[in-house]
């Protein structure tokens, strides 16, 4: 789905409306596609669409799920105390579990930003750093491809680990 859909926003040179479609139907949906408007802001794995060509800007964009998704989930594992080693290998398993595999070609994204949502309000940032990064992170995560049943699961998640770290 989100293939296509990609190909018919760069097709429209980036626009809201397809304009090549008999139906002119509006782009701006629950997948996150590269339109040129202010959602841009929140789309930071598309900002490649900005200086390269299509064929680069999309292969940067899921290169870039793929890094965020490694490197935050390891990350985030080394702040729940688990060592280096551990960490990575934990972030390489879940990445290559089934729902992750099963879900990526969609829903990457989605999985490639929780740990770092996660990781802003566990930061050792004042408040308002904390917040204001977490805010455009999670705008950021719901943007990217709207999908409420993953994003309560996760959010779910992201509560207890929250809870469990006692972090205010």
């Amino acid at each position: 789905m989100v293939t296509p859909l990609t190909q018919t926003t760069v097709r429209n040179d980036f626009q809201r409306i397809n304009q090549t479609s008999y139906y002119k139907e509006d782009l701006r949906i629950n997948y996150g596609l590269p339109l040129r408007d202010w959602e841009l802001i929140f789309k930071p794995t598309m900002w490649g669409y900005l200086i390269l060509d299509a064929a680069h800007a999309y292969s940067l964009h899921w290169y870039a799920a793929f890094a965020m998704f490694l490197i935050g989930h390891a990350l985030l594992f080394q702040r729940l105390s688990l060592g280096a080693v551990e960490a990575w290998v934990l972030s390489c398993g879940l990445y290559f579990t089934g729902y992750a595999q099963f879900w990526w070609s969609e829903k990457g994204p989605v999985l490639a930003f929780f740990p770092w949502v996660v990781l802003a309000l566990l930061a050792p940032l004042p408040r308002l750093a904390r917040l204001t990064l977490f805010y455009w992170l999670a705008a950021s995560w719901l943007i990217t491809d709207f999908y409420v049943p993953v994003f309560i699961s996760l959010a779910f998640v992201a509560a207890l680990l929250l809870l469990v770290t006692g972090r205010d």
